[in-house]
Formats: structure tokens, sequence, C-alpha cells
């Protein structure tokens, strides 16, 4: 979560007051779990230094992603990793309780 950065924006159409006010409400209730989790928090003031500070502390991740693994270094066509199973089982899943839920409906 410390690569995550929450951004505000608009500051140039609000009054400061009242933006402040806003953001405060979203750190302390919307965004709490986030915050604490290791997100932060810039404000975008719609200019090219602003949009330049949000982004220049950004740190580039060298990790890769098991997917990307497999692939490139495995050698494996999508179809054959770990998270197209993943993802074909959780479909199959998904679709045996859609189904028991429309055939619920139907007898009802």
């Amino acid at each position: 979560m410390q690569n995550v950065i929450l951004v505000t924006s608009m500051w140039d159409a609000a009054k400061r007051d009242a933006g402040e006010q806003r953001e405060k409400e979203l750190k302390t209730i919307f965004w709490k779990e986030m915050l604490d989790a290791g997100c932060r928090t810039e404000r975008f003031e719609n200019t090219s230094e602003s949009a330049w500070k949000v982004i220049g502390d950004v740190e580039v991740s060298r990790t890769t992603l098991q997917l990307q693994d497999e692939m490139v270094r495995g050698g494996k066509r999508l179809d054959e990793t770990n998270a197209f199973a993943a993802l074909e089982e959780g479909l199959s899943t998904w679709l045996k309780d859609l189904k028991s839920a429309v055939l619920r409906r139907l007898r009802h």
C-alpha cells in the first residue's frame, strides 16, 4: 500500500475551507483504512508542478508477478498459468452458485 497515492483535485475550484473540510472527511472516514495500511495523500492543484509533486516520489517496483514469471521465464501461455487456473475455478464456482440461485427463483 506504500505505493498507493490517493489524490484530491478541484483545489482551484473549491473554497479553501470547504476543500480542507472535505479532505479531512476523506482522510478520517472514507480513506482511513487505506491510510492506516500505508497509502498517502497528495493534492493536485491543476498545475504541472502539482502533477510532478504527486508522481515525483513514486518509486517503480522491480517486483514481478507470479504470472509474469510463469509466462516469461517458464514459457507458459496465459491459459497454462496458475492465475488462469484460479480464474477458471472461481468462475466455475460462481456459475454453479448462479445456476442454483436461478433454479431456486424459478421454483418459487
